[in-house]
This record gives C-alpha cells, sequence and structure tokens, in this order.
C-alpha cells in the first residue's frame, strides 16, 4: 500500500511484478462553514523550516510581491527548525517585517484555529509525498499554493483549487500569490473546490472503505 501513484511506479520499477495499491492519505473533516472573502489575504507555511520545504523562495516571493506594489497580504509562518534564524535574518534584512509573521511551533489543538484564520496555505518543497498539511488546508476550504512534487498533483489541481509551480520558482511562486491576492472571486471559487475535493477523494470514510476493501480482498 502506497500514498499516490508516484510511489507505486517507484515501486514497480524496482519489482514490477509487485501488487502496488494506492489509497491516499487522509483527514477527519471539520464541522466548517464555507470561508469568506477577506479584505487581507492570508497566507500560510504549516511545517518544519528546513532547507527542502523551500522558505527562503517563498520570502523572495513576498519581496517581489512588495516591490510591484502588491500590500493587501501577509504571510504566517508556523514552525520551527534549523532554518529559522536564517529566514528571520532575511526578512529583516529585507524589510518584510511588516507582512510576514513568524508563529513558532503550531500545537495540534492550535492547528485548527489557524486554518480557520487563513486563506490559502503555500508548501514550495523540494520534496514530498502527499503531505497531510496540504489535506487538512483543503478541508478547511483553503486553496493550495505548493510545488508539483511527489504525489501532490493528486490533491492540487491547477486552475481548479490551487497552483503547481516547479521547486525554486519563484516568479511563479509570487505569481500565484499575486493572483489570489488580487482576484477575489478565483479564490472563492478555488476555496470551494478545494473543500469539494477533499470530502471527495481525502475524508477518513475513503480511507476506511479502501484499506477494508483491501483486507477483504486477501481472503476471497
Amino acid at each position: 500500500i502506497v500514498l499516490g501513484k508516484d510511489w507505486r511506479n517507484f515501486i514497480l520499477k524496482i519489482a514490477p511484478r509487485a501488487n502496488v495499491i494506492v489509497i491516499n492519505n487522509a483527514v477527519s473533516l471539520p464541522v466548517f462553514y464555507n470561508k469568506e472573502i477577506s479584505k487581507l489575504r492570508k497566507f500560510l507555511f504549516l511545517g518544519a523550516l528546513i532547507q527542502r520545504k523551500g522558505v527562503i523562495d517563498l520570502l523572495q516571493a513576498v519581496k517581489q510581491m512588495k516591490n510591484q506594489g502588491v500590500s493587501d497580504f501577509c504571510l504566517l509562518i508556523a514552525g520551527s527548525g534549523t532554518e529559522e534564524q536564517r529566514l528571520k535574518e532575511y526578512a529583516q534584512t529585507n524589510g518584510l517585517q511588516g507582512c510576514v509573521e513568524f508563529l513558532g511551533w503550531i500545537t495540534k489543538e492550535q492547528k485548527p484555529e489557524l486554518l480557520k484564520k487563513a486563506d490559502v496555505l503555500v508548501l514550495p518543497s523540494y520534496n514530498e509525498g502527499l503531505p497531510i498539511a496540504i489535506l487538512e488546508a483543503m478541508s478547511y476550504g483553503l486553496p493550495i499554493i505548493s510545488t508539483d512534487v511527489g504525489s501532490i498533483a493528486e490533491a492540487v489541481k491547477e486552475n481548479e483549487n490551487g497552483f503547481l509551480i516547479k521547486p525554486g520558482d519563484v516568479d511563479s511562486l509570487a505569481h500565484a500569490m499575486i493572483q489570489l491576492t488580487n482576484n477575489s472571486n478565483l479564490w472563492k471559487q478555488e476555496s470551494n473546490t478545494s473543500k469539494k475535493i477533499c470530502e471527495k477523494n481525502f475524508s477518513e470514510n475513503v480511507f476506511f472503505e479502501a484499506v477494508e476493501k483491501v483486507y477483504r480482498g486477501l481472503y476471497r
């Protein structure tokens, strides 16, 4: 059992005769009403502050946005790690303190309120599987801006519920963030679609049904 199609292909290259089943990660769906359009678009990074997560690319994109005169947004960085001090120094050196806030490590109990508060999840990682953070954000109606790595494309659909970019492509990252800042209709449409995709494909009910089907198949 693997988390996505990319992993299935990887396993089949090693063991072509293997019986590989794809069962995606899943999340509990919150009791949550549709998100409302806010005047200040709040982007959220949620994860470890380590090099492979590409958070420095995210700060560079914020700098581009600021240089282009985009102001109706802020970036919330939730997490801690080895890159934390470097990222804070970059934000200070480039005058980003007014639009970037470092929240530190977020507990499981704090996460729901943060997801309710945020408008868009941004994950510019250089490698991933299918992160729970993306699925959790989708369940709260957040559009996703992410790199096209691992199995993320199975959850994030370009022009439907977010944007997929290449790792390290700061220009495309900034462009996607500007689109979701300036176009409230696009944000609302992608917010609704994100929640629907999560309910249809990544709920716990879907997960348990898939696992049960695999186990029952073993005893036929």
